[in-house]
């Protein structure tokens, strides 16, 4: 975990261990001025002299109240300094995922790391004063107590033995079942996520005694987890507990048959600062208890954060990126996509090339391959075979952020943050007032929007939920179109709306946006017909290819699509239209 450490953090942890010494070096002398009072109660003894070891005795004990909460501080603040950087990094590791990547750990899981392991990680570093001052002051105290009676020393020095054993044991039963207690925190998470998310969809068909059973099953076995490993820790304090009341016993004990042959070379005042110093040490492994019952968990947190952080990102820029010299162009050549794992590729030889301005459509069954195909043009995955140009330049070799600064993406699923109608069409870059309006004139968002009585600052909740389909996705296309960019795709992107505002909208795109590339993917026949070029996909590839009319008498697949759509006297109205 050193990597993740600033010059900040390694000053903030060396004034830690400075303060850990103030405080064992004031700790050690504070317990020596403290039991060297009992001499005054002697007979004979000069009562008047016992303000000056009291007045030592209280600035040992000042100093080790100061160095004790400073220490304190500086352990907090480097545990959160640290575990700040540590979500940073993963959340830009994240961020540069492929979708394949984000699959393979599934989103719940990542949450979970990021959140939950990393707390665990950070609660776990807030004891690292406790992990070096309790082995300091016990190092301390066995270096008073070694010089004192090497008889009372080894009455001690059983007692940790038994204090280790007990603490040794715990971990090994316990160490196997945080790895689970981490494993089913993620099946929590999946399982409450997806609860909350299909809300609607469970009361619509009264499934919530079943959702609360799932959830049930695995809350029990949470429960059945924690349970057995704070049993564990409850058994080891109980023992630990004995074990000190034990020693102090045993230590008085063994003193008093020393003293009883004489041969016992010592006070009342040596024993007792015996004892005393004897108690530290129990008291450090006592402390370092907490941490060692919260390392495992700690360790099996840091594995799970770090395999994220060890994944090499399929989708990298290159070293020497090349810059784009034409604009709008998009060709594919023999392109072959699997997903991960899978066993049949999802597009087979795919080649076609989309000319500057024109417009592109592609149509197909559900699970045909449409939208697989358009994620290959911003790189949110990468062909498996084949290669694919953009302005005359293979992806491959230009920056992410230069590929996708050029297009503008309206995904089938529309995506709206938290904030207001405004941070959301001006979320993609530096977007003046201007073209944010006519932006959302062109996408048939500015009606509404001027209606609310907030206008573009009206808030947009989470999930934006107070919006209705149609308003959402007129706000994600008025998002695209702000950022002028080179290629539009729109991926089913007016399903939500009427066939009107549908019709208006494509119309007003190709109106003010001319000399931009436009990819659609539709599911409605009535979406694409004024398209330049339909492709038509079945079963990861083009069967066919051309405009509506052309494809009517050519293309049986598009033709099946199209009178499953539209009655034949429709078709025919449109073939008239065209025709004149």
């Amino acid at each position: 975990m050193i990597k993740y450490s600033t010059v900040r953090d390694w000053i903030i942890l060396t004034l830690m261990i400075i303060f850990i010494g103030v405080y064992v070096y004031s700790a050690v002398e504070f317990i020596e001025r403290s039991t060297s009072l009992m001499k005054y109660l002697q007979k004979d003894s000069k009562i008047d002299a016992i303000w000056g070891d009291i007045g030592m005795a209280c600035i040992f004990m000042g100093g080790s109240l100061v160095g004790n909460v400073l220490a304190g501080w500086f352990s907090s603040l480097y545990a959160t300094s640290i575990c700040r950087h540590m979500r940073s990094a993963f959340f830009g590791k994240v961020n540069n995922f492929s979708f394949t990547e984000i699959g393979g750990f599934s989103i719940p899981s990542l949450i979970t790391r990021c959140t939950n392991d990393v707390t665990q990680i950070q609660s776990t570093l807030v004891m690292i004063k406790m992990i070096i001052q309790a082995p300091a002051m016990a190092i301390a105290s066995i270096a008073k107590i070694s010089v004192s009676s090497g008889e009372l020393s080894i009455v001690a020095a059983i007692g940790l033995v038994i204090v280790v054993a007990a603490i040794a044991f715990v971990i090994i039963i316990t160490l196997p079942k945080f790895r689970k207690i981490q494993k089913v925190t993620d099946k929590m998470n999946l399982v409450a996520r997806e609860n909350i998310t299909g809300i609607r969809v469970i009361r619509a068909y009264g499934a919530e005694q079943y959702q609360t059973a799932k959830f049930e099953n695995v809350n029990s076995w949470s429960y059945k987890i924690n349970l057995f490993v704070n049993r564990a820790a409850g058994t080891l304090f109980p023992v630990i507990s004995l074990s000190f009341t034990g020693i102090v016993l045993a230590i008085w004990w063994f003193a008093s048959i020393l003293a009883a042959n004489h041969t016992f070379v010592g006070s009342l005042k040596d024993v007792t600062t015996f004892v005393t110093f004897a108690m530290q040490i129990l008291m450090g492994i006592l402390q370092c208890i907490f941490f060692f019952m919260m390392l495992p968990r700690a360790i099996i947190s840091y594995k799970r954060f770090n395999e994220v952080m060890k994944t090499k990102n399929e989708i990298a820029d290159p070293v020497a990126p090349l810059t784009f010299k034409t604009k709008g162009e998009i060709e594919f050549k023999h392109v072959t996509f699997k997903y991960k794992h899978a066993d049949e590729p999802v597009l087979k030889n795919i080649s076609f090339k989309i000319a500057k301005g024109e417009t592109v459509a592609f149509i197909g069954s559900t699970g045909c391959g449409k939208s697989s195909l358009i994620n290959l043009i911003p790189r949110f995955c990468d062909p498996t075979d084949g290669e694919i140009l953009v302005n005359n330049v293979n992806i491959k070799n230009v920056t992410q952020e230069s590929l996708r600064h050029i297009i503008g993406f309206v995904p089938q699923k529309t995506t709206l943050f938290s904030g207001t109608i405004e941070s959301n069409i001006k979320y993609g870059g530096d977007v003046s007032d201007a073209n944010m309006i006519q932006a959302a004139k062109i996408a048939h968002a500015y009606e509404f929007v001027n209606k609310l009585p907030d206008k573009f600052n009206s808030h947009v909740s989470q999930g934006a939920s107070n919006l209705s389909g149609g308003q959402k996705q007129r706000i994600a296309i008025a998002r695209a179109l702000a950022l002028n960019p080179e290629i539009f795709i729109f991926d089913d992107s007016f399903s939500a709306l009427d066939y009107k505002t549908d019709q208006l909208v494509r119309a007003d795109i190709k109106k003010y946006m001319r000399d931009t590339t436009n990819i659609i993917v539709a599911q409605r026949i009535g979406t694409i017909l004024d398209a330049d070029t339909i492709y038509v996909l079945e079963e990861g590839k083009i069967v066919g290819s051309g405009s509506h009319n052309n494809l009517m008498r050519t293309c049986p697949v598009y033709k099946q699509i199209a009178l499953s759509q539209l009655s034949k006297t429709e078709l025919d109205k449109i073939h008239k239209e065209d025709a004149k």
